[in-house]
């Protein structure tokens, strides 16, 4: 694949992304229509379950939902096994133990 058609083709479709990783209103648009929703409404059922006792006082709620989604994310970007129902169940149970009020 030096000079072929594969090569110009991957190329041609690579060379965007640092563009549109740098790009602000790209990533604001992101952050509002799609992250900022979802990470808000996962902070305040976090937020329920310590004032409920179920997980523990002073967590650091970025840092749980981060340990959440972050995992999704990469297996998003680098695919090299299945995102499926299991895995992501199995992702929350064990984030949950950790945060369990004990």
């Amino acid at each position: 694949m030096t000079d072929g058609p594969s090569r110009r083709v991957l190329t041609e479709l690579l060379i965007p992304i640092p563009s549109l990783l740098s790009s602000y209103d790209l990533k604001e648009a992101f952050w509002l229509c799609w992250t900022k929703p979802r990470r808000d409404a996962l902070t305040e059922v976090l937020q329920r379950g310590v004032a409920a006792g179920e997980f523990r006082k002073g967590l650091d709620l970025d840092i749980v939902i981060d340990g959440l989604y972050g995992p999704i994310y990469y297996r998003l970007l680098a695919p090299y096994a299945d995102l499926s129902n299991s895995y992501v169940e199995s992702l929350a149970t064990n984030l949950l133990r950790g945060i369990a009020f004990k």
